[in-house]
């Protein structure tokens, strides 16, 4: 099951360094391409939204570590809706989003 949290991990990381690469290098999409290719990757991360929703049903409730799928979820919805608004109504305005909210390892939220 440790392996399974770490392949959702990696493929958590591996696509939101990509997201944070493309969205900088093309914040602004002002071509056809560059709003194909935010399109696509919000297409992806809703499709890892589905994967992340399926791999959650084979957790296991004693687990004392949880992971937690649904601020996952949560998470990529968040970053899938804001590539979506941006390609729909490009905008200079910087939306107020809400912070994250990260578990210190002891069951600590900061």
């Amino acid at each position: 099951m440790k392996s399974l949290y770490q392949g959702v991990l990696i493929m958590f990381r591996t696509v939101f360094v990509f997201l944070i690469f493309s969205i900088s290098s093309s914040a602004f999409a002002s071509t056809e391409t560059e709003k194909k290719e935010l399109i696509r990757i919000s297409q992806e991360l809703n499709f890892l939204k589905s994967e992340v929703m399926s791999i959650s049903k084979h957790r296991r409730v004693d687990d004392l570590e949880p992971f937690s799928y649904e601020d996952l979820v949560r998470d990529l919805d968040a970053m899938s809706k804001a590539i979506e608004r941006h390609v729909k109504e490009p905008s200079r305005q910087p939306k107020s989003v809400k912070p994250l909210q990260v578990e210190n390892g002891y069951g600590d939220f900061y």
